[in-house]
């Protein structure tokens, strides 16, 4: 959640991410960025999968967990940009909760 806090550019970029996957005949610039944008989405996915079979997640389902975890992420970016001053940033136990198992702090 540090990034959210330090400036704009990392709300930009997922917003960036988010309009780019929607866009006809991409350049092989934004191919590339749609591309990456999947490997992440992939990856994330194995890491979930990794943290439920250590006995560290919640036992759902991998891929719906990554989708709501980046869903949310789109969503606090789009809230940082438009309300700029006015936003605050989640903590980290608030946004990871649905996934982290036995949740102590």
């Amino acid at each position: 959640m540090n990034d959210f806090e330090k400036d704009d550019a990392f709300a930009e970029l997922l917003m960036l991410m988010n309009q780019t996957s929607t866009m006809k005949d991409p350049s092989p610039q934004i191919q590339y960025l749609n591309e990456q944008s999947e490997a992440m989405f992939n990856q994330t996915t194995r890491l979930i999968e990794k943290g439920q079979n250590l006995g560290q997640f919640k036992q759902e389902n991998a891929s719906e967990m990554a989708f709501y975890y980046f869903a949310s992420l789109q969503g606090l970016a789009m809230i940082k940009l438009t309300m700029r001053k006015r936003y605050i940033t989640p903590s980290l136990k608030i946004v990871t909760e649905f996934l982290i198992k036995d949740y102590h702090v």
